[in-house]
């Protein structure tokens, strides 16, 4: 018990500290609250809008699922004791409800003090759903629930690092590197809390209200941590965003600005006039093909009026041809007939 109120004001300070100095490094940057107000209502960058909202939509979406879906504690729901005997326990929460498979593992393990004990600590899951753990060696439940403590804390620094993904500003890359410190702290102080309490000091305790329920407290504390986190994150890109977009920036950005921007400019020319090129070279290659095809029209059809003309010009001669034939048939035919005629 002592242990853990060492550590809670340990965790205390520590969020203390990292509240304090993230956000004296943000309003240092300020000159007045008038300018503080001012800024807030200045419009926001469309990729730290993005950001902002998704850290806020993900913190509620992490309370709001920790607020419906949280651990049910049996002990509490049925107004039992540590003490309480097996029989009383599971009629009262056959009253309540319909006891399902997985109660019945639990209250299995849920038979002897040590187990109820080590409820207290580990939870229901661990209990209930562990079948590799053992109530004579309690660090096993404390195996099995590492790296589902350590899922949550490394989702929610998934959606810090997506969230500041987009934004280039250097005060918000620096998170880069601080939230996994912070977060993998605060993973780490758990871890110490969950390993050093002494979970036989609610041995003794006659009512489940003075019981140091220390595995929903710690649950508690987890999702406080990640939302608070997470929106300090996003007040931090907020206040950072403003002062980019409205602060005027030194010499060294300025002609660091010019530089970049000319360069684009550069670039465009250099692609504009290549595709100039390539237009103009398209444009004289269908103009060379149009003449091409032009002249190859005029060469078929003057060779199409050669080759009429010749076979005209054989018919004609063939005519001749024919009817010279005939009239050498007809005069050799009209002397022949002189001829004969002479004779008789």
């Amino acid at each position: 018990m002592i242990y853990f109120k060492i550590l809670w004001s340990i965790t205390e300070s520590l969020i203390i500290i990292i509240v304090v100095f993230g956000f004296s490094k943000t309003i240092i940057r300020s000159i007045s609250i008038k300018k503080i107000f001012y800024q807030i209502t200045q419009p926001l960058s469309k990729s730290a809008i993005r950001s902002i909202s998704f850290l806020v939509f993900f913190s509620l979406s992490f309370l709001i699922f920790n607020l419906f879906f949280i651990s049910e504690n049996i002990i509490l729901k049925t107004s039992s004791k540590i003490q309480t005997s097996e029989a009383t326990l599971i009629a009262r929460l056959s009253y309540l409800r319909q006891i399902t498979e997985y109660d019945r593992k639990l209250l299995q393990r849920l038979k002897y003090l040590d187990g109820r004990l080590l409820y207290v600590l580990y939870g229901p899951s661990a209990l209930g759903l562990c079948e590799w753990c053992e109530i004579e060696i309690p660090a096993t439940f404390l195996y099995y629930l590492i790296p589902h403590i350590f899922l949550y804390y490394l989702i929610n620094l998934g959606i810090i690092l997506l969230s500041i993904s987009t934004l280039f500003d250097g005060t918000i890359k620096s998170w880069e590197k601080l939230a996994p410190i912070i977060t993998f702290s605060f993973f780490i102080i758990e871890l110490i809390v969950l390993k050093t309490y002494d979970w036989k000091s609610n041995e003794n305790i006659t009512s489940s209200f003075d019981i140091n329920w220390i595995y929903w407290k710690l649950n508690k504390y987890r999702t406080l941590f990640i939302i608070v986190l997470d929106l300090f994150v996003a007040v931090v890109i907020w206040f950072t965003d403003i002062n980019v977009l409205y602060q005027i920036p030194s010499k060294e950005k300025q002609l660091l600005l010019s530089i970049n921007n000319l360069e684009e400019s550069i670039n465009r020319i250099r692609a504009l006039t290549i595709i100039n090129r390539a237009v103009i070279t398209d444009e004289f290659l269908q103009k060379q093909k149009m003449e091409f095809y032009q002249h190859e029209k005029k060469r078929l059809k003057e060779l199409d009026n050669s080759i009429i003309a010749k076979y005209n010009m054989k018919n004609m001669i063939l005519e001749n041809n024919v009817k010279n034939f005939v009239e050498e048939i007809e005069n050799y035919a009209e002397n022949l007939v002189e001829y004969l005629d002479t004779m008789h």
